[in-house]
């Protein structure tokens, strides 16, 4: 009898662990496991036009007019489908390609009670973007690994002048619009490569949209001019 006893309270001790486990567990099919929410979302946020990047690191940046707002850490619920943004106190139920913005007394509530922010498709990361024409010219022949790839994650740029190395951030809205952030680069001399380069950085500075056309990416500046085409490498 005794025995069974023991047997019974080691169940039912194990059970009780179990259902504690479980309860704690984050749903693998939950927004934050099984959604690539990783990426920047535009829409309107106190009746400005903006956007929030949301990194794998865990971080976000909420940017007006190209501006940065705030920043910080984002704060996910235990059942991971719902964010809150630091000291901003902004919650969102995090949905496919989408935040829907919660009111702050209905931070519970499933679905969102404000405005929406939309995932804005990012075709030009992750793809090595060659050099071939700057300001309506095409770069000279001796230049072979001018490039430019922007990478999703923390909105990193980073490429080749046809010299020297550069990396740096950008930032992006809607319709297309760009915007690249001072960039560090690496200062060796190339005697034929330079006047590239400095063409290159002259029309990065420049650049306030892009546009995919096939195989090829064109900046463009504010007289809506192409100035830099590239092409998938």
């Amino acid at each position: 009898m005794k025995r069974k006893t023991i047997i019974f309270l080691t169940v039912a001790v194990a059970l009780s662990l179990y259902s504690c486990n479980d309860k704690n567990k984050i749903d693998e099919h939950s927004s934050r496991n099984s959604l690539d929410w990783v990426g920047t979302y535009a829409g309107i946020l106190d009746e400005n036009s903006s956007t929030i990047t949301l990194n794998g690191d865990g971080s976000y940046q909420i940017m007006q007019d190209f501006q940065e707002k705030s920043k910080g850490t984002v704060i996910w619920n235990k059942e991971g489908n719902k964010i809150s943004l630091g000291e901003e106190k902004l919650f969102f139920y995090v949905g496919e390609n989408k935040l829907g913005q919660l009111d702050k007394i209905a931070k519970k509530q499933d679905f969102p009670t404000k405005d929406l922010f939309a995932k804005i498709d990012l075709e030009i990361t992750g793809t090595e973007w060659k050099l071939t024409e700057l300001f309506g010219k095409k770069i000279p022949e001796i230049i072979e690994n001018a490039f430019i790839k922007f990478e999703k994650d923390q909105r990193q740029v980073h490429g080749n002048g046809g010299c020297n190395r550069f990396m740096g951030q950008f930032n992006i809205a809607e319709d297309n619009q760009i915007r690249f952030g001072a960039l560090a680069s690496t200062k060796m001399f190339c005697k034929d490569a330079m006047k590239t380069e400095s063409d290159l950085h002259k029309a990065l500075s420049e650049t306030v949209r892009y546009s995919i056309e096939e195989n090829s990416l064109f900046l463009i500046d504010k007289a809506n001019k192409k100035i830099a085409k590239f092409i998938r490498s």
